[in-house]
Formats: C-alpha cells, sequence, structure tokens
C-alpha cells in the first residue's frame, strides 16, 4: 500500500503514468509475469483473459483534478503483461523467420517451422484487438513491437518481416498503412532493395553509375558514356585505373545485378543487361582488365559461372541475404581497387592469384603455441631430457628439480645448475649460464590455410597472436570472401588451383568440397561477428563497409619489415615489397597488426560505435531512406523522453513502453571478455564464464573418485586383464556390497566422464587414439574403462581424473590469486597451501554452482541497470563477488593419490621408474641375485615374494604425493619397513639374504630379478613391430661394440624401457635404437652423456630392439 501511496504522489506531481516509480512497477510485474507465461502456447492460452483487460488502456492520468477510471497499479500490470506477450511474439516470429537455408530444407526442420509458423499465426490474430485498440498509446504498443524485432535483427529485416506472413496480413498493419503515415510508408519502402549505398563515396562510382544508368536506359544506343570514360582514364590518369575497375564492379552489382531480387524483370531490361554482359567481356575499352577481372565483372550482368556460386541472389533471397552478399562484393571491389600499398591488395592474391598464396602465412590461422607461451609467460625457457619445453621465471636459472608436466622426467636443477639432458630452447643461449637472460622463440607457424571446418570454428573469443576478438574473426571474414570470390574466375581450373593452399591436416574437408567448406565459413564468420560486435545485421554491414572503404585511401609500406629470421647460422629471409602475399612470417604479423589495431579496433570499439553507425547511415543513406528518418528516429528511440510535451506523455506513454533489452548471459560474458582490462580486474568471472562448460564435470569429481577407489579396491590384483575385460559394470553393481553407495559413485562417474572426456585431448605426449574418444560410459562398459593404467584403455580411467584434478586446481588458482590480490587471506595462509588428498576429497570441496537457478537470476536482477539510452550497464564486481561468496571461497587445491591398477597377468604393471623418483635405487651384485633364487627355489615362490614387493612399492611412490620429490630412506632395510612402517608383523620373504641383507635401495633391483626369473618372456606383451630378427651384418657390428659398451648398465635399462614403453606401437620402427634408449637416465647422468654409449650403433633401427637386447644379454651373460 504504501508504494501505491507514493506511486500515486508521482503521478500526480508529474501529471503523468510514465514516472521512474510507475516504470520500475512494470518491470518487476513483466518479469514476475515471464516467469508464468515461457511459450507460444502459454501466450496464446493467456491472450483471451488479457483481451478483456484491454479498456484498462483507456485510462487517463492528468493529476488530481480527473480521478482515473482504474487504479495506476492496475493499468501498469496489464502494460508489463502485454509487453511480456509481445516480446515474446517479437523474439519467436525473429528466431523463425530468420532460419539458415540449409535447415529449411531439412524436412523435419520444415515440419517444425510449420508448427511454430501455426502458433504465430494463431498468437498474431489473438494480437490483433492489442494493435487496434482505440486508445491514444495504440500507436506506441505497435512501435514497441517494431522495436523487438528490429533490436533482434536490424532494421533491413524488419522491413522483410513486415512484407512476410504473418504481418503482411495483419489488420493493424493495413490499418496502419492505410491512415497513410508518411514516415511509415517511406520506412516499408516498395521493394526489399537496400535503402542505402556503402559504394557511393567511392572514387569513380558516380560517373560510372550514370554512364551505366545512361547505357541501360531503354532508347539508348549502347555504352558509349562508359566506354569513354573507360579510355579517358586509360589514356590520362592510369594511376587510376584500379579506382574504375572497383567503381565499375560496384556499379555493375548496384545497377544491374541486385535486379534478380525483383519478382519481375522486363524483358526489355533483361536484353540490355545481356548487351552489356558482351560489351564487358568483349570491349577493347577494358583493355586493361585481365581475362580473370573481366570474368568477374561479367558474373554482377547475370553471366553464369563455369560452375556456379552458392551465394547467388534470386527473388526468393531475403534482405539480410542481399546484405551478406553486398559484403561479398565490396571485398571484391576492394581488392580490384587497390595498389600494392594497399592492405586490400592481399585481398586481389587471395581471388585471382591462389597459386601464389601457396607456401605463405595467412591471417589468422593457427599460431606455434610454443612461441606463444614464451612471448606470454616471459622468463627463460629449456627443453626436457624428451623435448617438452618448460621455463624458469625471475633469474632464469634453476633452483629446484621438478618434474616434466608432459612425460614427467625430471627437469631443472640446483644452484642454478641444470640437470643433465636439459637444453635450452633458444639455441642462441646455448652455454650462456648468466643470469636474466630471456628466450627468444622463433615463431614455427605453419604456412597455408590452418582453420578446421566452420562447425568446430565457433568460439567467438578465439583469437591469435593477441588480436583482439573482434580483429580476428574480421581478418577471417575478409580471407573467406576472397577466396569464395576466387570460385567466380578461371571455371573449372579454380579448385586445383585452390586446393594446394589447404593445410590436409586442418582443412582436409575442404579438399573435398572447397566451395561449400568456404561459404560455411562465410556465414559461420558472419554470424560470430553478429555476437562479437552485439549489433544488427545492418550495422555490422555497415561498419564494415565503412573499413573497406577507409583502406582504400590508406598507404600502407612494407619496407620497415624486419626480414624472418631463421635457425642459428642461417641467413634471414627477405619479403617482397607489396602486400599481394605474406610470404614471412614477420609481414603476416605486420598485417594483422595493421588491418587489426588501426582500424578494425578503433571501428569497433564500443565508445562512439553508436555515433559512427549513424555517422555511415547518413553517409550512405538513399533519397527514400532520408525521408523515413524522422519514424527511424522514433524506432530507434533516439529522441529524449525528458524533452518530449506533457501532452505526448499523457496520451503515447512512451516510457512504459521504451525497449528494454532482456538480460542475456552471452552478451554479459561477451562484453566482459572482449575487454582485456575487464579480464584482467575479475579474473574469476571472466574464466567462469569463457569456460563454464569445462567446469561442469567438477561437481561430479568426488563421485568418481569414490567410484574408481572402490574399484581399485577390489580389483587390483584380483583378476587377469582379459577377465576385466569381459566384465561390465552392471556385472560390478549387481554384486556390490553396499549396492546404494556403489551405484551412486558410478552416477557420479558417468556423468563425470559425459560431461569432461570430450575436452580430453592427451595423455602425456600420447594423443587419445580416436576409438578411445568416441568411448561412452554406461553399465555395459567393461571395468577395464574405469581402472587406472598407463596403458591401453586404462588410459581413459587416469586420463579423465588427471583432466578433472587440473581442471579444478587451475581454476582454484585462480581463485587464491583474486583473493590474495584483495588482501584476503580467506583461501590460503600466504606460507602454506590449501591442499586436499583425494583421498579425503569430499562433496564440500568440489566446485559446485547453480548456474540457472541462482547466478544467473542474480546477475539479471543485481548486475543490470539500463541507461537513459536503453544500452545495458552491467557490474561485474557484484557477479564476481556472488561467484566468491556463494560457491567458490574456501575450496582446496587436490593432491591425487590413486593408485595403477595391476592385473593378475600382467607383470609390467608396476612402473618402478616411478619408485626411483622417490628413492635412489642401487643395483644388486650378480652373486646376490643369484643367491637369492637359489634360497627362493621356485617361481611361485619368487611370485609371492614380488607380491609384497609390490605393495612395499605402492606405498613408497605414494608417500608425499607429487609435492615432495625425494624421500632419504634409501638404507632403510625392506623387513624393518615392512614391519614398522606397513605393519605387516608376520611377513616371511622366503629367503635368508632378503630378510637379512635388502634395503630399500635395492627393491627395483630386486623386482626385476624375481620379475624376469617368473616370466618365460618379458616380452610378450611388447608390440610384434620391435621384434624382427637383426641381419648378419648388423649382428656383427653390434657383438663387436659390445665389448665397449658398460653392458652391467646397458641391459637392465635397455630390459626396463622396451617392457614399459613398447607395448604400444607409439615409437617409428625405422628411428634408431639409440635415439630411444639414449635419454634414458643412469646414476646422475643420461646415457647420451656417457662416453662409452658412443660405442653403439647409431643406425640400427627400433624393430630389432627386442633382438638386439637378446644378443647383448647373450654377450653380458658370457
Amino acid at each position: 500500500k504504501l508504494i501505491y501511496q507514493f506511486m500515486g504522489m508521482t503521478i500526480t506531481k508529474a501529471k503523468c503514468l510514465g514516472t521512474n516509480l510507475c516504470v520500475n512497477f512494470s518491470s518487476v510485474q513483466e518479469q514476475i509475469y515471464s516467469e508464468t507465461i515461457e511459450t507460444l502456447d502459454a501466450a496464446i492460452k493467456a491472450m483471451p483473459d488479457l483481451a478483456k483487460n484491454l479498456d484498462h488502456l483507456t485510462t487517463e492520468f492528468k493529476g488530481k483534478k480527473v480521478k482515473p477510471k482504474y487504479s495506476p497499479e492496475t493499468v501498469l500490470t496489464t502494460i508489463a503483461h502485454l509487453r511480456h506477450i509481445i516480446v515474446l511474439f517479437a523474439h519467436n516470429l525473429a528466431q523463425c523467420l530468420s532460419k539458415e537455408e540449409d535447415e529449411k530444407e531439412a524436412k523435419e526442420a520444415k515440419s517444425s517451422k510449420q508448427e511454430v509458423m501455426l502458433k504465430l499465426k494463431t498468437l498474431s490474430d489473438a494480437l490483433e484487438p492489442v494493435f487496434l485498440c482505440k486508445t491514444t498509446m495504440s500507436r506506441s504498443i505497435r512501435m514497441f513491437f517494431l522495436k523487438n524485432l528490429e533490436r533482434s535483427h536490424g532494421i533491413s529485416f524488419l522491413r522483410s518481416a513486415l512484407q512476410e506472413a504473418p504481418l503482411k496480413e495483419s489488420k493493424w498493419l493495413k490499418d496502419w498503412k492505410d491512415s497513410a503515415e508518411s514516415g511509415l510508408l517511406r520506412f516499408l519502402g516498395a521493394n526489399k532493395l537496400p535503402h542505402n549505398n556503402p559504394f557511393k563515396t567511392m572514387p569513380y562510382f558516380s560517373d560510372v553509375q550514370a554512364a551505366l544508368a545512361q547505357g541501360l536506359a531503354p532508347t539508348s544506343g549502347g555504352f558509349n558514356q562508359l566506354e569513354m570514360l573507360c579510355q579517358n582514364t586509360f589514356a590520362n590518369a592510369k594511376q587510376n585505373l584500379p579506382a574504375l575497375k572497383a567503381a565499375l564492379l560496384a556499379a555493375l552489382f548496384h545497377q544491374c545485378y541486385l535486379d534478380k531480387v525483383l519478382p519481375e524483370v522486363p524483358s526489355a531490361s533483361r536484353r540490355k543487361i545481356d548487351q552489356l554482359a558482351s560489351w564487358v567481356q568483349k570491349t577493347p575499352a577494358l583493355s586493361f582488365c585481365l581475362q580473370q577481372e573481366r570474368e568477374l565483372l561479367a558474373f554482377f550482368c547475370w553471366v553464369k559461372p563455369a560452375n556456379g556460386f552458392p551465394l547467388e541472389l534470386s527473388s526468393e533471397s531475403k534482405t539480410e541475404d542481399i546484405i551478406l552478399f553486398r559484403m561479398l562484393v565490396h571485398v571484391a571491389a576492394a581488392a580490384l581497387g587497390a595498389n600494392d600499398a594497399n592492405l586490400t591488395r592481399y585481398l586481389y592474391g587471395l581471388i585471382f592469384t591462389p597459386e601464389q598464396v601457396v607456401g605463405t602465412w595467412m591471417p589468422c590461422m593457427m599460431e606455434d603455441a610454443q612461441a606463444m607461451a614464451v612471448r606470454v609467460l616471459g622468463g627463460r625457457w629449456y627443453k626436457c631430457s624428451n623435448g617438452h619445453a618448460y621455463f624458469v621465471d625471475k633469474c632464469g636459472r634453476p633452483t629446484v628439480v621438478q618434474k616434466c608436466a608432459t612425460c614427467g622426467v625430471k627437469i631443472g636443477g640446483l644452484n642454478h645448475n641444470l640437470l643433465p639432458g636439459q637444453v635450452d630452447l633458444d639455441s642462441g643461449l646455448e652455454g650462456n649460464t648468466n643470469y636474466s637472460q630471456k628466450t627468444k622463440a622463433m615463431d614455427k607457424s605453419e604456412p597455408n590455410y590452418c582453420l578446421k571446418e566452420a562447425k568446430e570454428e565457433t568460439s567467438p573469443l578465439e583469437t591469435v597472436r593477441n588480436m583482439t576478438p573482434i580483429a580476428d574473426r574480421t581478418q577471417r571474414f575478409l580471407v573467406h570472401c576472397a577466396l569464395l570470390c576466387g570460385s567466380l574466375v578461371r571455371g573449372n581450373d579454380w579448385s586445383k588451383r585452390i586446393q594446394p593452399l589447404f593445410n590436409k591436416t586442418f582443412a582436409g574437408a575442404a579438399q573435398k568440397d572447397p566451395k561449400k567448406f568456404l561459404l560455411d565459413h562465410v556465414k559461420g564468420d558472419w554470424k560470430v561477428l553478429t555476437k562479437l560486435v552485439r549489433r544488427s545485421q545492418d550495422d555490422l554491414g555497415l561498419l564494415l563497409h565503412t573499413m573497406l572503404n577507409e583502406l582504400q585511401t590508406k598507404q600502407i609500406p612494407t619496407n620497415t619489415i624486419q626480414p624472418m629470421a631463421l635457425e642459428a647460422k642461417k641467413p634471414p629471409i627477405q619479403h617482397k615489397q607489396g602486400w599481394l602475399v605474406l610470404d614471412t612470417i614477420p609481414k603476416r604479423d605486420a598485417f594483422e597488426t595493421q588491418l587489426g589495431k588501426n582500424f578494425i579496433d578503433q571501428l569497433f570499439d564500443s565508445k562512439g560505435i553508436t555515433g559512427r553507425v549513424e555517422a555511415a547511415q547518413k553517409t550512405y543513406s538513399s533519397k527514400s531512406e532520408d525521408e523515413a528518418q524522422v519514424f527511424t528516429q522514433e524506432l530507434m528511440e533516439r529522441s529524449d523522453i525528458k524533452s518530449m510535451p506533457l501532452s505526448m506523455k499523457q496520451t503515447l506513454m512512451p516510457a512504459l513502453w521504451r525497449y528494454r533489452a532482456p538480460f542475456s548471459l552471452e552478451d554479459f560474458s561477451m562484453e566482459l571478455n572482449l575487454n582485456e582490462d575487464n579480464k584482467k580486474a575479475y579474473p574469476v568471472l571472466s574464466a567462469f564464464l569463457s569456460s563454464e562448460l569445462n567446469l561442469r564435470a567438477l561437481r561430479y569429481f568426488p563421485a568418481a573418485i569414490e567410484f574408481q577407489t572402490l574399484c581399485l579396491q577390489k580389483f587390483n590384483r584380483a583378476l587377469t586383464k582379459d577377465a576385466a575385460r569381459k566384465l561390465a559394470v552392471s556385472s560390478v553393481l549387481s554384486k556390490a556390497p553396499d549396492k546404494k553407495r556403489w551405484s551412486e559413485a558410478f552416477k557420479g562417474y558417468r556423468a563425470a566422464w559425459d560431461l569432461g572426456w570430450k575436452f580430453v585431448e592427451r595423455f602425456t605426449c600420447l594423443e587419445i587414439p580416436q576409438m578411445l574418444k568416441n568411448a561412452a560410459v554406461d553399465e555395459k562398459t567393461p571395468i577395464t574403462m574405469i581402472l587406472p593404467q598407463e596403458k591401453d584403455e586404462g588410459i581413459c580411467g587416469l586420463g579423465i581424473m588427471n583432466y578433472l584434478s587440473r581442471r579444478h586446481n587451475q581454476f582454484v588458482e585462480i581463485i587464491y590469486e583474486k583473493l590474495l590480490l584483495r588482501g584476503q587471506q580467506l583461501q590460503r595462509n600466504s606460507s602454506r597451501k590449501n591442499v586436499v588428498s583425494s583421498k579425503f576429497f569430499a562433496p564440500a570441496h568440489a566446485l559446485t554452482y547453480d548456474l540457472e537457478g541462482k547466478f544467473i537470476p542474480f546477475v539479471a536482477k543485481q548486475c543490470v541497470s539500463v541507461g537513459e539510452d536503453g544500452a545495458r550497464v552491467y557490474n561485474f564486481d557484484n557477479a564476481e563477488q556472488y561467484l566468491l561468496d556463494v560457491f567458490f571461497v574456501g575450496k582446496p587445491l587436490v593432491e591425487m593419490e590413486l593408485r595403477m591398477v595391476q592385473y593378475t597377468d600382467d607383470e609390467g604393471a608396476v612402473n618402478t621408474m616411478l619408485l626411483k623418483e622417490k628413492v635412489d635405487q642401487e643395483p644388486l651384485t650378480r652373486e646376490e641375485q643369484k643367491q637369492i633364487l637359489t634360497e627362493l627355489g621356485s617361481p611361485a615362490a619368487a611370485h609371492s615374494c614380488m607380491r609384497l614387493l609390490e605393495t612395499c612399492i605402492s606405498f613408497l611412490q605414494a608417500t608425499g604425493g607429487s609435492y615432495i620429490q625425494k624421500i632419504g630412506v634409501g638404507d632403510k632395510f625392506l623387513l624393518e619397513y615392512v614391519k614398522d612402517v606397513l605393519l605387516m608383523k608376520d611377513v616371511d620373504f622366503g629367503s635368508h639374504t632378503i630378510q637379512s641383507k635388502i634395503k630399500l635401495k635395492h627393491i627395483d633391483s630386486l623386482w626385476k630379478t624375481l620379475r624376469d626369473f617368473t616370466v618365460k618372456d618379458p616380452f610378450e606383451n611388447v608390440h610384434a613391430r620391435y621384434k624382427e630378427v637383426l641381419d648378419t651384418k648388423e649382428g656383427k657390428q653390434l657383438q663387436t661394440a659390445a665389448s665397449k659398451l658398460d653392458l652391467d648398465a646397458l641391459v637392465p635399462t635397455m630390459q626396463e624401457l622396451i617392457i614399459q614403453r613398447l607395448t604400444e606401437p607409439q615409437m617409428s620402427a625405422k628411428a634408431p635404437i639409440a635415439d630411444f634408449i639414449g635419454w634414458a637416465p643412469v646414476g646422475e647422468n643420461f646415457m647420451n652423456d656417457l662416453e662409452w654409449f658412443k660405442a653403439f650403433p647409431s643406425k640400427i633401427e627400433m624393430k630389432y630392439i627386442v633382438d638386439v637386447y637378446k644378443m647383448l644379454s647373450e654377450c653380458h651373460t658370457q
């Protein structure tokens, strides 16, 4: 009641219903109603009751003297309900009318569209009384509907929609037209041709258009005026010939080709166009045009290209189709009009000489990931023994030993000295031990076209080389338009000429159908740009036309671009002058920077973009459009309500029918992430919105850990691998001791898999096989897909857990940094990380959030305001604080401590290489080995001893997690460790030597000795590709070299590498064995560093490695 009383007071004072409090009250009512009416069916059902309340709209509020017929809250509630129904109608209508052509061709999509159109027609009929109601605000209601259509797709779309069903049949629109309102009639126009001309400012355009008009006139005898213009320019101003070509192409499109969209073209006009086509193809006046350029010009005189063109206009084309096609035309015109110092000269090469572009670097293609990392992170970079890059910050010299994130080998070093086998990424720094040296990474970007299919390139924020997303996507759009235009010239020859340009690894689909491939990209880029700019297609087109016109006037020399540096001792490559090809990487970078920063970013800067759009509209508008400006200004709400006369406010109530943009999380995210300052200021919010799809699996992380742990506890060392492959999850769940616990845990594991596995590309440095990438997890899945192992399908269980833990920790680290920057210590103490072992990781520790139910409603209500111009203003600080306070503060890092599964027949399952990371190992003497085997007596006894050793190894490897690299327990006796630490009191190893002499530093050598004794063929699981027999010549060479080799070190190391690494055909059979084993550690060194290893034959291939080992082992025994 207090609100109603206060609202009445404001109305009395203002003498109208459009006060701020009334607008806010109506907005709240609209929001409440929208939660009830969400579909077309619900809207249709609600309309009869709403129609009964139309009398509410006749109420006038003019102050104290006139008592209103209905209360303000009643009228405002009715307005709010009608607004929501109209918004719902406009949104669904726009969505239906703007469907892509390929969607309409699909039978199911066509059927679905027909159903929606029937509902829209029903709702349109139900809204007729609203649009026709006899009230002073009826015009405001109609305009409100038009505003919603325009804001969704632009003015051109609105014009087109008003000429299609169901709107063209509506009584209210006919009634409005019959009122003869000049602004409306001029706005609608007589046809769907564009109402502006972005070519009118081009040099020579007005002259060429006038000459064309004279030649196309019914009474004209030919194209003498046009011919004279071309001859005079050729004779007196050759430097202007490119501009003349560009103007000719634009004028041919505007004067001739656009007639294709008309319902009917008179036969006389058609004959004139045919005469013009013949003139373009044959006249000597165009001798300055190449044959290919004539072919392109002839296309716009209705000459059919040899193999057709997928984007041709017709009478079925919509206004939006014309807008996109006109962009394609302007790209071609800009290419024709460019000289060597224009950036658009590059587009000329893509259209007319694509074979010259082959082998060069194209803009916006994928970048060298390593070079990017060096550029972004700085510091000094090194390579591990397996060639994987890592960097050292601050002084640039290592002070700690860590693990390579890719392959797990030791990296770094101590006391500013590198470990053996580590080398500088920058060969220029090799041997330089000075501090604070910065690595200069050579950019090794792939040449040619390196994008995937359009459906895989839809991320709006994806970019390369520090370009803004808009700059990146705009340059992609220009490149794709130019390449597609190239299909109009050279006919059948085009496909053959362009196919070498496509990198088969990335753009394989382009080899089959390059036209479709490029058309999909043109449409995809246009769609993404519309999202990025967050304006209508009309506005986007106007801005791009403005950019192309500006580019034609700018001369940018290439003589200041640096040569392309190559590896050490090789001379740099000089580039060709001019922009026709980007023949070096520095030139490609300069092109991206010049076009991106100096043109695109400035033009699309959100500050002042409205003014730039209005200026473009004014520059390019036709006379009829100028006459419709009053109506357009009202449609775009460019008039100030405060300055309106009181009588207009009382009758039209414009404040209540003002367009209010609905909240969109996509728009909110775009506004945040397009601005680099915003991303830095709100890192948690930015990371959350940009990677929310990747975070969805993390709520199920604890359940996934629990299910995998339960499976390990039950099946580790309990069944063969073959038996595990035949054991389905359904069978496991049916026999589980606690069915509810196991079922709930599996439900979580499955959800984590479904949401997360699609993002897992690699396991360590191995790419996930496609068969496993496509794998699903359900109750039919074999248990081997769940149990973690570093080979075969076991990498699935290990890979998903690695992905979940990595994603969790990455996001938690971002939260930590944000809170530390704010000076808060809630998340972690400055001297101690908040880390939880996976053994104790609970749902309370997981990153869980409610996007739809809590976050979006909060942001929509508390973080969005509307300025006086109707634009949305976002409060990112509130949104980020809400995320932290409600969902994310207090979440710990997780330390994974899951064991690998071991099957009873998988002797190679224990990876003692991991043991060496924790406990330094020493070999047993040959005498000790013989004594132990004698005491054990049989393989069965040795097998039992191995099981005990494996328990010790598992515990030692897990001790301290991955944060602790070494534990100094090597001199502790094995028996003492088993009894005191593992609490196994009555243990018997079956050997007096083991019981009395073996220490933890001998455990690796002992386990391998027992393995070789119990397994008939230790290489049984090694892939067949590595088991070929060495020929006699190389065998003799190897036997000669054996005497110079340290076989005590080489033979056991070689055996372990073969067993651990060669069960799958990952290594090439033709690779040298020396390269494979050279990086194996021997004590504190790598084998490559040892003098005796130089005697190892360097050319023996991997396919012989098992036979080589056997020969060396025999030499060792002798």
